[in-house]
């Protein structure tokens, strides 16, 4: 404790006489900087903040794989996001016909299928290559071969959805079944909207 730094001392006499006559000068000094002998640790980690790096946001962060399901594919969400009802309209307010609505649909029907089909065969290319690796790892690592079989299975699973689909959209239904449904609701509104224009 640095004594010099109270106040309430009236004179230097009576500070001096408080001070121990044979406190030595290296005991002083060690009141007076109680932390010059404190060993000063870094405050930067250089395995925290890499050299070049300025700040925790500029280290990359790891990418968790996750597997992306059929619906996820860039072909079926371009499909689904075509803007079918407005199709169906515009269809509609020229055709007006019942042979025109069912064309309409098969339309949208074999689009849709031929898009199932190309995702099919895709995935069936992809569960050849993995059948084959499987092939080549059999005794080498227990792990690996049961991660081959792991994703084997989950590409057979896709290629089993696609060919259900496939089956369902032929007769309307699954999946193609709300593109059918917005065109034929478009279609409608454009057939009313045409005889109105018509009457008027």
């Amino acid at each position: 404790m640095n004594l010099n730094k109270l106040r309430f001392w009236s004179n230097q006499d009576q500070f001096q006489s408080v001070v121990q006559p044979h406190e030595s000068h290296e005991q002083a000094a060690l009141g007076q900087d109680a932390l010059s002998n404190v060993i000063k640790l870094p405050l930067a980690n250089p395995l925290i903040h890499p050299e070049g790096l300025t700040e925790q946001d500029d280290v990359p962060k790891a990418i968790t794989p996750k597997h992306l399901g059929v619906l996820d594919s860039i072909e079926l969400k371009e499909f689904f996001s075509q803007n079918h009802f407005g199709l169906g309209r515009h269809n509609g307010s020229v055709y007006r016909t019942q042979s025109s609505l069912e064309l309409g649909k098969k339309s949208i029907v074999s689009e849709f299928q031929n898009i199932l089909h190309e995702l099919y065969e895709r995935n069936k290319v992809k569960h050849q290559k993995l059948h084959l690796k499987s092939l080549e790892t059999v005794g080498l690592c227990d792990v690996t071969s049961s991660m081959l079989e792991f994703a084997k299975e989950s590409v057979q699973k896709d290629m089993s959805l696609l060919s259900e689909q496939i089956t369902f959209a032929e007769n309307g239904k699954g999946w193609v079944l709300e593109a059918l449904n917005s065109y034929q609701i478009g279609f409608g509104k454009g057939v009313r909207e045409a005889i109105e224009f018509e009457h008027i």
